[in-house]
């Protein structure tokens, strides 16, 4: 389950929704959603207005723990690996994320 820390991070800064909508443009209803953790999607950049605006990284905005029951299955049926059947971490999203980006860069670049 993927939750969202943004209540503790503005508190910590006495930082109001509102601040945070007038520092990065983002709409009070999305700020909100976020705030209160009803969101279902999330903009990867309102993510990163975010942490811009709070001085944080993405670990100190997002936590992830695990579910109570895998939902990813293989073709098979069969749970991903994991530690203990869990769901890979925050870490190895974002490595992932870091590398697929760094590739596509490098490849627009070898035009």
């Amino acid at each position: 389950m993927v939750r969202i820390l943004l209540s503790t991070r503005l508190g910590e800064r006495r930082l109001t929704q509102a601040d945070l909508a007038r520092m990065t443009g983002i709409r009070k209803n999305t700020i909100s959603e976020l705030y209160n953790e009803i969101a279902t999607r999330v903009s990867l950049d309102h993510l990163d207005l975010i942490c811009e605006a709070l001085g944080c990284g993405l670990t100190d905005l997002l936590e992830i723990t695990p579910n109570a029951e895998p939902r990813v299955k293989t073709r098979i049926g069969a749970s991903l690996p994991g530690k203990g059947g869990q769901q890979p971490g925050l870490a190895f999203f974002c490595f992932v994320t870091l590398v697929t980006l760094g590739t596509l860069a490098y490849y627009a670049h070898t035009d």
